[in-house]
């Protein structure tokens, strides 16, 4: 993928070491990359790869509601909703970037999300249900 990203301005590759711990040592990774950016961003914007109905224009939707939500006092996360819960995509303010940075286990965000229930926006997204996580999967994607 190095070679399909190099021409993209401001995209750095970050490599997971410790993939075999899961996807919180992914977080954990790319976490460590944003806090040796300067200068800091106010938040970051955390997808997976296996959300194949993901559109850029629900990513913008996302963005919007979060700038928005923070002039308002106490919203730290916006989140996409599905299947009756929040999850990613989902965007979550510099205040939370140390408990990112601290993710472990398969739940990579999930519990993050559940324990900031009261700092958070979200954003319906029905189509964020699909996931491709076994071949068989793929056989439900529409054309």
């Amino acid at each position: 993928m190095r070679r399909e990203l190099a021409d993209l301005a401001g995209v750095a590759v970050v490599l997971n070491k410790d993939w075999q711990e899961g996807m919180g040592s992914s977080l954990r990774a790319g976490m460590e990359a944003v806090r040796n950016l300067e200068p800091q961003p106010d938040a970051v914007l955390l997808l997976v790869c296996d959300q194949p109905r993901l559109t850029a224009d629900h990513l913008r939707r996302l963005l919007a509601q979060h700038k928005e939500a923070q002039t308002a006092d106490g919203v730290r996360i916006t989140a996409s909703v599905y299947a009756r819960r929040a999850g990613v995509p989902a965007i979550f303010s510099g205040k939370l970037f140390g408990d990112l940075a601290h993710s472990s286990g398969d739940r990579g965000a999930r519990n993050l999300i559940r324990a900031h229930a009261d700092e958070l926006g979200g954003i319906p997204w029905p189509e964020g249900e699909l996931d491709v996580d076994r071949p068989e999967d793929l056989a439900t994607i529409e054309p």
